[in-house]
């Protein structure tokens, strides 16, 4: 049985359905999962507390956040090092993040369509974010990127479990 761990900082609309997509009606019978969730918080208080998923022990670790720079995604990969770790991020990831994530040894998929909606608190709707989110994961699908993540995860699935 392959174990694979998620943790989930702050948000892009493809953690939402990042596990599902994997086995969204629970038939796979060759995978176990683990989701460790922060919610809306990527702090390195997060980053750091995401640890826990250690004592499970994962043989694949998928962190997924916006801006894999911050403080809080550093910190979770941190706790990885030595386990293989995949960082899926978006768009500010690319110039800020993607350097350090490759010669750190991470895998990592960027994914600068994948917004954060960036409104202030005192303009942000619940609704209105709701809406959003829902859109982005919708093009998302749409577009193939979902489908992409799902077959680089199990790509690297298998390459694990082979050696």
């Amino acid at each position: 049985m392959f174990k694979i761990g998620f943790v989930k900082l702050g948000n892009i609309a493809t953690s939402t359905a990042i596990d599902l997509s994997l086995d969204e009606i629970a038939e796979r019978t060759d995978i176990e999962f683990k989701i460790i969730s922060f919610g809306p918080k990527m702090t390195e208080k997060e980053g750091k507390a995401a640890e826990e998923l250690k004592a499970w022990q994962p043989q694949l670790v998928v962190i997924s956040s916006p801006n894999a720079a911050t403080a809080g995604p550093t910190a979770a990969r941190e706790a990885y090092r030595g386990i293989p770790t995949i960082i899926i991020s978006d768009g500010p990831s690319k110039k800020e993040a993607r350097e350090a994530l490759s010669a750190e040894g991470y895998g990592y998929i960027i994914l600068p369509m994948d917004p954060l909606i960036g409104a202030k608190r005192e303009f942000l709707d619940p609704a209105e974010m709701a809406l959003f989110n829902s859109d982005a994961l919708r093009v998302l699908a749409a577009c193939g990127a979902i489908r992409l993540v799902e077959e680089e995860l199990d790509r690297s699935i298998a390459s694990i479990i082979s050696g």
